[in-house]
This record gives C-alpha cells, sequence and structure tokens, in this order.
C-alpha cells in the first residue's frame, strides 16, 4: 500500500551562494538653498518711510549739514589751488632783466644795510639751527657735490662756522684757507678742527691731514695776491656781504689762471609769484639771519665778470677803470638751478692772469 509521500529534509536543499548586502553609497551633502545677494547699499533694502539702522548709509549721507559745508569748501580751496599753480608753473620762466629791474640795487647791496653784525650774535646757535632745514632741502647734497670739485691750494670766502669742512679731501685738496668777517663765526669753524684752535694768521690746525688756516678777512677786500689760488669756494655767502658783484670779482681776482671760482647760492628763481614772497619777507629774514636772500645771482655774477679796465697808478695800486671791449679775466662754464631756480650751482674758469695787485 502505498503510503503518503514524505517531506525532504531541508538539510538534503543545496547551499546557494551567501547573499550579499545591497552596496551603500556615501551621503552627499545637501546643498544650501540659494540665498538673494544682499545689496550694496543698506538703505536699498530699507522699506519706504521706515529710518535706516544706526551706522548704515553711505558716509556722505552720515555727515551733518555743517560737514557737508566744510568738506566741499575745503575741495574748492583744492582745486583752485591746484589750477593757479598748474598755471603759474607753466608760465615761462622770467629773465632776470624782466623781475630784478626794481631790485638793481641788490646788485650792489648798496641800499640795504650791512648785516655783519648779526653773524657775531648767531654763530653759536648757527649750525644747530640751520641744520634741519639744510638736512630737508637736500643741501648737504649739494655742498658735498661742489665742494667736492675744489682741488690744489684752495680759499673759501665767507665760510663762516666750516659747514664745508666735511668735503674738503686731501691730498686732492693740498691746502685750505677759512676767511670770514665774523671772528665768532671762525671760532666755531675752529672747533671743527680742533677743540684747542683759534683763529689766527697762522696755520691752527689739520683736518684729516688737511692744512688748514683759518683768517679773518672781508670777502670784498682779500688780503691776497691775485692768480694765487687753484680753487675758491663760496657757498650761502652772497646773500650777505655788503657788495657781492666786488666779492665775486675779488674770487676770480686771486684764482690763478686755469683755476676755477664754485658758487653754491640761493637768490631769485624762476617765476614772479616765488620772487614776491621772497621780497615780501627778505627783510625780515634779514634781521635774523644777516642773508638778503632775494637777490639775483646771475645778474650779480654776469655784472662781475664783465670787463673793466685795470689802470696802474703812481703808487703801483690797481684802480677801476671804465668797461673796455676786452677779453674777460673768466668765464662762466656751468650753471644748475634747483628748488625752482632759487638755488643757483655756479662753476667759473679763470682764462686770463689778473693785474698784478699789491697787498696792504
Amino acid at each position: 500500500m502505498a503510503g503518503k509521500p514524505t517531506k525532504k529534509s531541508s538539510s538534503n536543499k543545496r547551499p546557494g551562494p551567501p547573499l550579499r548586502a545591497p552596496p551603500t553609497h556615501a551621503a552627499v551633502p545637501s546643498q544650501p538653498a540659494p540665498t538673494a545677494a544682499k545689496p550694496s547699499n543698506p538703505t536699498l533694502s530699507t522699506p519706504a518711510g521706515a529710518t535706516p539702522a544706526a551706522g548704515s548709509g553711505s558716509w556722505w549721507s552720515r555727515l551733518s549739514p555743517r560737514g557737508k559745508a566744510a568738506f566741499a569748501v575745503g575741495g574748492i580751496a583744492v582745486y583752485a589751488a591746484g589750477v593757479y599753480g598748474f598755471f603759474q608753473l607753466q608760465r615761462p620762466p622770467t629773465s632776470d632783466s624782466e623781475h630784478d629791474r626794481h631790485d638793481a640795487c641788490a646788485v650792489a647791496g648798496s641800499d640795504q644795510p650791512d648785516r655783519r653784525a648779526v653773524y657775531d650774535e648767531i654763530a653759536r646757535d648757527y649750525d644747530r639751527e640751520i641744520a634741519r632745514d639744510e638736512w630737508a632741502m637736500g643741501m648737504l647734497l649739494v655742498r658735498r657735490w661742489m665742494v667736492g670739485k675744489a682741488k690744489g691750494d684752495t680759499l673759501e670766502i665767507a665760510a663762516g662756522t666750516g659747514r664745508n669742512l666735511a668735503y674738503y679731501r686731501f691730498p686732492r685738496v693740498s691746502h685750505l684757507t677759512l676767511t670770514d668777517t665774523s671772528s665768532a663765526m671762525l671760532a666755531e669753524a675752529a672747533k671743527h678742527i680742533s677743540p684747542t684752535s683759534t683763529p689766527s694768521t697762522d696755520l691752527v690746525g689739520a683736518k684729516d691731514a688737511l692744512p688748514i688756516s683759518l683768517i679773518e678777512a672781508d670777502a670784498t677786500r682779500l688780503p691776497f695776491a691775485s692768480n694765487n689760488f687753484d680753487t675758491v669756494v663760496s657757498t650761502m655767502s652772497l646773500c650777505s656781504v655788503h657788495d657781492p658783484t666786488l666779492a665775486v670779482r675779488e674770487a676770480v681776482r686771486v684764482t690763478k689762471p686755469g683755476g676755477r671760482v664754485l658758487l653754491v647760492e640761493h637768490g631769485r628763481g624762476h617765476y614772479n609769484w616765488l620772487n614776491r614772497a621772497l621780497d615780501r619777507s627778505a627783510e625780515k629774514h634779514a634781521e635774523k639771519w644777516g642773508c638778503y636772500f632775494h637777490r639775483p645771482i646771475g645778474q650779480i655774477v654776469d655784472a662781475a665778470l664783465a670787463p673793466v679796465a685795470q689802470v696802474v697808478e703812481s703808487d703801483g695800486k690797481v684802480a677801476e677803470g671804465m668797461a673796455v671791449a676786452t677779453e674777460p679775466l673768466a668765464k662762466i662754464t656751468s650753471v644748475t638751478r634747483l628748488h625752482l631756480g632759487t638755488t643757483w650751482m655756479i662753476e667759473i674758469e679763470k682764462v686770463r692772469a689778473s693785474a698784478v695787485e699789491t697787498v696792504d
């Protein structure tokens, strides 16, 4: 008898492949929802009729009415000054004959008081008082440049406190003589050479092996024979001597043929507006510093180099005669002007020997 079929045991089933978990993927971070760009001016987002929050708005809107008025006035003033300065600088430089017609007396200095006594009063503090101004204007470099050209037996007229001493180089300069009318200024110069030095007509000392003499003498009447020095130096001197034309003529006289006169001076500039400013303050400046900084340096030098007949009198002294059409004793070889033309750097070459003049 057939029996009921029996179910096969599960143990008889063949095992299938192992089940694998479905692959998982790294979660992708959700991107933030785009936001509307903020307006550059916060006041644009302020609803109509609403008051902007404190600190918002442009800098102009935050100014008070008085501040806006001050800002506008200042802007107009700066603009006007810029336009005026531009057109002034665009004007062609004025010639010496044009802006010096009213100031011809400044060539000889005859109508200007003699300020030599001022230098005795200010000698002790002179270097300290002007050091900052000279540094700011670059005058130390100008002095170094011009004085560095000196060579041989060198004379410096109106040397003051010896502000050029650091720029003379031995053995290029074989001997240096400093002169000035102020004994107090020369005393300060002597301190730069040696603490024990005093001005005299004898050799007072040496600086960096350079022999130096200090002599109290007037630049318009130098106590030296003609054709004596290889180089003559004058820096910021023609503004202070009573007769600047004669001072340049004397500097040329004592220079050897082939030698040079080196001038660094300040005076009238290129522009009339600047010269008018110098004229207004010149007298007050001279009272304090003994210096007329508005003199026409170009005209002074031209007058000094104009040919002048020299007549030897019976007593052997040389007298000046009328100007004649002869060859000049010296010629200008270089002129450089700085600071809107107010600083003059002039080199003069001696081309002919001066008449021999006896020294008193």
